[in-house]
């Protein structure tokens, strides 16, 4: 679950419904995608030089 004004993004185990983590993803942190394994979270801050979005890779498989 993505937290964009704390920017983190919680990690959930679904079975227990238990919080696993909270990582560092930006401070304009949404929209996860999970795909094979992975959650992929954007970043909307437009942060650095280039004032680029960023995108956070979670590995979420064992």
């Amino acid at each position: 679950m993505a937290n964009r004004g704390t920017g983190t993004t919680t990690v959930v185990d679904g079975r227990r419904g238990a919080v696993l983590a909270d990582l560092p993803t930006g401070v304009n942190s949404q929209h996860v995608t999970l795909a094979r394994g992975t959650a992929f979270v954007l970043d909307k801050s437009a942060a650095g030089a280039e004032l680029a979005d960023s995108v956070h890779r979670i590995r979420t498989g064992r």
